[in-house]
């Protein structure tokens, strides 16, 4: 009797401490969920969660990256937009350079495709006189030193107070002491301006005179190149000139070359000329040797960015 009643005492205290330890391991109100959750998670001595690397998981909507986190929490980055241009990257985000806006231009004649004397624009179109074609440069006019010309009407307002830019491509055939006129525009004496090689400097210049007259004296203003120019070469020149300040600039290539000033303009209207020049009266002068393509008339001072972005 004594024996069976020690041995159910024992059973007694053996269940209450079971139910003790069952009540001890639940009195935190963790959920078995969350247990297995936190179980999952590395865990240092001191009880800190340590932080999981990111782990990339394709996100099920497609729309960005999921990365796995600490504590299994899941980040999405939105996806590159293909509006923006702008791609991924470690660490940094891209820079996407800003587009350059060029206005539009009041003429543009390529001479090539289309004719020597179509104007892109369609407001002034040309005639050519003696103008051979090339299939260089994507087309040019070739042009033979004696009687070669693309004209047609004044294109823009040289007077003062209007600024503009002129464009052209050009391929010098010779050198020699007089000047080849890439493009200018015809006042009743002299050109407004001029976009040509100088013989008596041997460089390319961006010219314009004082007056519309026919002294031998007349005052010359000139932003010329740093170097000579090469020969047999395509070269990219840009005449600006910006009335704010009367301030004329020469661009090689897209490289600005060197400023001059003038702040007499004169008004000139008659035909705007590529492959010579008018001066001191004489409309037959300055005649261009080589090929000339993509010539462009804009009615403002472009800067630097832009002339670089003409073609």
């Amino acid at each position: 009797m004594l024996t069976t009643a020690v041995l159910a005492g024992v059973g007694v205290l053996l269940l209450g401490l079971g139910v003790a330890v069952a009540v001890q391991t639940r009195g935190h109100g963790t959920s078995d969920g969350a247990r297995d959750a936190a179980a999952s998670s590395p865990v240092a001595s001191q009880g800190e969660v340590q932080p999981s690397l990111p782990v990339a998981i394709p996100s099920a909507s497609g729309t960005g990256t999921s990365k796995q986190g600490a504590g299994g929490a899941k980040k999405t980055s939105p996806s590159p937009s293909a509006a923006s241009g702008v791609l991924p990257s470690q660490g940094a985000s891209a820079t996407v350079a800003p587009a350059v806006t060029l206005p539009q231009p009041l003429g543009h004649w390529r001479l090539g495709a289309g004719g020597l004397g179509k104007d892109e624009t369609g407001r002034h179109p040309a005639q050519s006189f003696n103008v051979g074609t090339s299939t260089e440069h994507g087309g040019a006019g070739v042009f033979n030193g004696q009687n070669s010309q693309v004209l047609t009407k004044a294109v823009v307002d040289t007077g003062p107070g209007h600024s503009f830019t002129v464009s052209a491509w050009a391929y010098l055939g010779s050198t020699h002491r007089g000047d080849l006129t890439v493009v200018s525009q015809d006042g009743t004496q002299d050109s407004g301006f001029f976009l040509q090689y100088s013989g008596p400097t041997n460089r390319w210049s961006f010219s314009r005179v004082q007056t519309d007259g026919a002294p031998s004296d007349v005052t010359r203003y000139r932003a010329v190149s740093i170097d000579p120019p090469p020969v047999n070469t395509w070269t990219h020149l840009v005449g600006v000139y910006d009335a704010t300040d009367g301030e004329m600039t020469l661009y090689v290539n897209g490289v600005r070359q060197s400023t001059a000033r003038d702040i007499y303009p004169f008004e000139t209207n008659l035909s705007f000329v590529i492959g010579r020049a008018r001066w001191r009266g004489d409309q037959g002068s300055q005649w261009f040797l080589g090929q000339i393509s993509d010539v462009q008339v804009f009615g403002q001072a472009l800067t630097d960015v832009q002339v670089r972005a003409v073609e």
